[in-house]
């Protein structure tokens, strides 16, 4: 018999990867419902802009997650644009795919998000401030709400404080905070470690 290791799948944006992401992955992996929570950083995503090239974002997530067995970052969607997509050629049967509840609240305006939520078991993590729709929770067929993210931290944020010149100390891993530096990303020779 295989073992098979129960996943909830991640994606986002990462730009930067921040401690709100992290929480929403751990607060996935408290449910005892998955084994490991899988990182995938998009490629170009059709709802919002990407400042980082995806090289930079992706080894910004491989460098937060390494050594911590339960997560795991994937390059699934270099080039892929839709969650759809991402599905259809990775995802398994009993995998979660994993969003906070802004995100879900957009999920009608997703390309063939008709399709997607028949397909997709979806655990929604709520957020400060953001309201789940209960509403969109009868067009989906199988869901979970986990227990409520209570880091209220955004990347737009963060790109704006390191634009500033303001720390981003504890709002994103330090070795996150040494390789924005390096690689001068967002204005990165300003941070205010």
């Amino acid at each position: 018999m295989t073992y098979s290791k129960r996943r909830a799948i991640l994606g986002g944006r990462f730009d930067p990867l921040h401690v709100g992401h992290l929480e929403v992955a751990v607060l996935a992996l408290m449910t005892g419902l998955i084994d490991e929570v899988v990182f995938v950083p998009t490629g170009d995503p059709p709802h919002k802009s990407v400042v980082a090239p995806f090289e930079y974002r992706y080894e910004m997530v491989r460098i937060a997650t390494f050594g911590i067995p339960q997560f795991k970052v994937v390059d699934w969607e270099r080039n892929q644009r839709y969650a759809i997509g991402t599905w259809k050629n990775y995802g398994r049967e009993h995998d979660w795919y994993l969003l906070g509840g802004d995100s879900f609240n957009t999920i009608l305006s997703w390309y063939q998000y008709d399709e997607l939520v028949k397909l997709v078991n979806f655990m929604i993590v709520p957020r400060p401030m953001v309201t789940i729709r209960r509403d969109l929770l009868s067009v989906i067929n199988k869901f979970v709400i986990t227990n409520p993210c209570h880091i209220s931290v955004s990347s737009t944020d963060i790109r704006t404080r390191i634009k500033q010149g303001l720390p981003i100390k504890g709002l994103v891993p330090d070795d996150i905070i040494e390789y924005i530096y390096h690689h001068r990303l967002y204005g990165g020779e300003n941070v205010g470690r």
